[in-house]
This record gives structure tokens, sequence and C-alpha cells, in this order.
């Protein structure tokens, strides 16, 4: 039998609410699947994972802060001369990683990196620059990762660091290149629970390549990052 069903305005209003509650449910479905990353931490916080598309993508001011703060608070305790025998002061440090900030945004402007976000509840927390590696294939370099002091421990900097595999970018990379300074012992130590370990590794870099220590994250070696 053929039933004929007549809307009223309420079940009209909840038919309506109910499809804007559906569509919603798929734009963020699809976001998650083939844009954004989305993560719930234990907290139930929403971590967000972005491609960074264009400058406009960029809070100037903010990701430099991130940066600067970041490896200030990473190096409070070492000695100047230890990172630079060039640093006199605390502000030549800050001065450093400033312009650090800028050299990143210009070689992003020349479409030399990929420039990857994460946000905390739709806050800017952190980001990660790559390179792909020219004489590699299926290889990347990571050249910047840098998450606020006060948002680290809760799983952002693991996310960055392999968000250069994603579906977005590229899903077939099998290793992941880095250097880091040898006095960023608890970097190191990051580095090392994620899977990585010490590699002769050497290219130009910002920083004096003495100071600095290469590592390296394969694929085929930690399977369970997949």
């Amino acid at each position: 039998m053929l039933r004929c069903i007549f809307f009223t305005p309420e079940n009209r209003r909840n038919t309506l609410s109910q499809l804007k509650s559906f569509l919603l449910l798929t734009l963020f479905i699809s976001a998650s699947l083939f844009g954004d990353q989305i993560f719930i931490d234990k907290n139930q916080n929403e971590i967000r994972i972005a491609i960074v598309k264009s400058m406009h993508d960029i809070d100037l001011e903010k990701s430099q802060d991130i940066l600067v703060r970041s490896f200030m608070d990473a190096y409070e305790d070492v000695p100047l001369s230890e990172l630079s025998p060039e640093f006199k002061s605390i502000g030549d440090v800050r001065r450093f990683y400033e312009n650090y900030f800028k050299e990143e945004l210009e070689h992003f402007k020349e479409g030399h990196l990929f420039w990857i976000q994460a946000f905390l509840n739709n806050k800017i927390v952190g980001w990660v620059t790559f390179e792909l590696e020219p004489l590699e294939a299926d290889a990347a370099y990571m050249n910047l990762l840098i998450v606020a002091p006060e948002h680290q421990r809760i799983g952002i900097g693991r996310y960055l660091t392999f968000s250069i595999c994603s579906e977005e970018l590229f899903p077939n990379i099998q290793a992941i290149n880095l250097l880091i300074r040898k006095v960023n012992v608890e970097g190191y130590n990051f580095y090392y629970r994620l899977g990585f370990f010490e590699f002769d590794y050497h290219r130009d870099n910002f920083v004096d390549t003495s100071l600095l220590t290469g590592l390296r994250w394969e694929k085929s070696k930690n399977a369970h990052e997949d």
C-alpha cells in the first residue's frame, strides 16, 4: 500500500534539523579523512593537523612566538657558548630564532618547504616543516618541529612528526631524516621513543653542523607507526 506522509511545521523542523546534523557529521568525517587530520586526546580535546596551502593560513605573530618560546625554553639551562660562540646574551638567542623563523618563511614562499600546523581546540600550538630528500626516493627531511612549551607531552609532536606520511601528502614515505642539537637531550629522547636512531647525516643548515647530530626514522623498522 502506498502511504502518503504529510509534513506538519513541527516535523518539518525536526527533519531539517536531523538533515543539518547529518551534513555536519559528513563534513567532519570528510575533513578527517581527506583534509585535516583530527585526533582526540585523553582529555577529549581536539587536535587538528592541517597542511598549509598558502601564506594566508599562517598566523605569523603566533607562529614566530611559538618558535622563539619553544627554543628559549628548551635551552634555558644550556650555556650560551654551547649553543653558538656568537651568542653573548639572551637577546642574541632570541634574535637568532626570530631570524630563523623569517628564513623558514622565505623558504616556504619559494616553494621549498611543506608547512604543517597543529591546533588544539582551534588554537595554534605548533608546526613543522619538511623538504623531500633530493637524492633519496620516498624520504623527507624534517627541518623544524615546534610545539609550544605549555602544550608539549600530549602527543602533538608525534602527530606533527609523521604528518608528512599522510594521504594528503606522501603516504609512501619510507624515511624521515633530521638534525638535532647535541645539547638537546630531551629532544633526542623524544625522537628515540618514536623510533629514530643516530645516522651519519650532513646538509647545509642554519645552525653550525658541528653542534648537531643526525637522526633517522625508517618505516620498515617501525611498522607500528603506520
